[in-house]
């Protein structure tokens, strides 16, 4: 597992730049026998291809919808304090997007053709990969802790207003960037860059250079123990706890009296309150349904020791962390469509960033 992220990537660059044969192989520790072949070489190379055109695609729509969020909810203003929350999540998708946006235009192949004085590839893991998974993480923590928070109020609607205030909001969102964002930086002291002379291109490049040593090896399982397993499920199981409960809630709220507000509920509240509840419910499920793949590739080297991108299983392990990585990509991307769709306010105030100012006929 230590050697994931650089021999991710070497696999990866090899691959569409059409590269792979039983040298390549047996240079990534393999020997050409006992490279399963799970999937064909030439079906391995197209995969990578087409997974790294799409990340640019979902990518850059993920950037775009992203920033129609953050810009919308600022016009809206933070009297909720979950607009707080769901202007904190746009960041980190749009961190998220961006970070592997940027990995797969490493791969592309109006890239990996240029004669470039570095490895595309190579740059892309410290400059995407582990920033991308500082941003998942965040982006994973604060939809948990969204729905956590709205489950508060469906539990305890008279208290939640003390409990979920602005600053303890405020505190929890800049608590996960901290813990998201700061550990992957460890990753910049496994790597060093050095200019190598490279004798097929008779010049010297930028190359990335793994740092010898027992400090490098347990750096890099500490980090993909506390990103890979530990906010990973741990994130993932708090949304299921709430999804779950917030499914029962919605089934049940058209016969439960709302206390939150008491002897003068009215039925424009009601209606608020509950399109509330679906707007979370269906961001949980959305992140579920997206990221709950990426839990089964994480889990599968712990059943299979093969599967990984420096054994028997290397071609399959790869695809799948690209699909998982695509998969992502969807999850950052398609909040805005959520808002838009239960949202009346937010759905007036996006559209309205589109009318065109009428000139004023009045003298």
């Amino acid at each position: 597992m230590e050697e994931f992220a650089f021999t991710f990537f070497e696999n990866a660059t090899a691959t569409v730049n059409g590269n792979i044969s039983d040298e390549r192989e047996t240079a990534l520790h393999l020997e050409p026998s006992k490279v399963i072949a799970v999937i064909s070489a030439k079906t391995y190379i197209v995969l990578v291809a087409l997974f790294s055109y799409a990340n640019v695609i979902v990518g850059t729509l993920g950037i775009v919808n992203n920033l129609f969020v953050i810009i919308t909810y600022g016009k809206i203003g933070f009297s909720d304090t979950i607009n707080i929350s769901y202007i904190a999540l746009a960041i980190s998708d749009l961190g998220a997007v961006s970070t592997r946006l940027w990995g797969a235009l490493c791969f592309v192949f109006a890239v990996t053709d240029t004669d470039l004085p570095f490895n595309p590839g190579e740059l892309a893991i410290l400059s995407s990969f582990w920033p991308a998974q500082g941003f998942e993480k965040i982006t994973a923590f604060i939809t948990a802790f969204i729905a956590l928070e709205r489950c508060l109020c469906v539990q305890f609607p008279l208290h939640v207003k003390r409990m979920v205030t602005k600053k303890r909001t405020v505190f929890i969102l800049v608590f996960a960037y901290v813990f998201g964002l700061g550990p992957q930086n460890l990753s910049y002291f496994v790597f060093n860059i050095q200019s190598i002379f490279n004798p097929e291109q008779n010049k010297t490049i930028i190359r990335l250079v793994k740092l010898p040593g027992v400090a490098r090896s347990i750096t890099l399982r500490v980090l993909f123990a506390y990103y890979g397993t530990f906010l990973h499920f741990t994130a993932m199981f708090t949304v299921w706890i709430c999804t779950i409960f917030l499914a029962i809630t919605l089934r049940k709220i058209a016969t439960i009296r709302d206390k939150s507000l008491g002897q003068v509920s009215t039925k424009h509240d009601r209606k608020k309150k509950q399109h509330v509840i679906k707007t979370v419910f269906l961001l949980a499920t959305t992140y579920l349904a997206f990221s709950t793949p990426t839990a089964g590739t994480l889990l599968v080297p712990h059943f299979e020791p093969e599967f990984e991108t420096t054994k028997a299983l290397a071609r399959i392990a790869t695809v799948s962390h690209l699909l998982s990585g695509l998969m992502s990509q969807f999850n950052s991307s398609t909040n805005l469509y959520i808002y838009v769709y239960m949202g009346s306010k937010f759905r007036e105030t996006f559209l309205a960033l589109f009318k065109k100012t009428v000139p004023s006929t009045k003298g």
